[in-house]
């Protein structure tokens, strides 16, 4: 499955990514919305996004809308440290999960896991 990473700490999107390629996942890297969309428009649409919720700019919520536009069930994966019930309230219906930062290896994997059956 292609996936979507996006954190504005590229450390953080590097460590990501090479988790998910460990197990198989194609991953495309960006570091905010407008890299993201532009990695999109370069290499197509993925399967599935992991989206850091608060992004310098356009916030990981609004970049799933946008992203929603081009494939409306896209099964997206919140990262954050800090989950409101206003970010809750504008979080998309469908395919859409939350993992709490700090999260381990296996938190990851578990809610990609999630990720590729909504994919499915």
């Amino acid at each position: 499955m292609q996936i979507l990473v996006v954190d504005d700490d590229l450390d953080t999107c590097d460590l990501i990514a090479a988790c998910l390629r460990t197990h198989g996942h194609a991953v495309l890297v960006a570091d905010g919305a407008a890299a993201a969309l532009a990695a999109v428009d370069r290499h197509g649409m993925p399967e599935a996004a992991v989206l850091r919720v608060t992004l310098p700019g356009t916030d990981g919520i609004t970049l799933l809308h946008r992203l929603r536009q081009r494939v409306p069930a896209l099964p997206a994966l919140f990262l954050t440290a800090f989950w409101d019930s206003v970010n809750l309230a504008r979080i998309p219906d469908g395919g859409v999960g939350c993992l709490p930062k700090p999260f381990t290896g296996a938190d990851l994997f578990r809610a990609v896991g999630q990720l590729s059956a909504a994919a499915a």
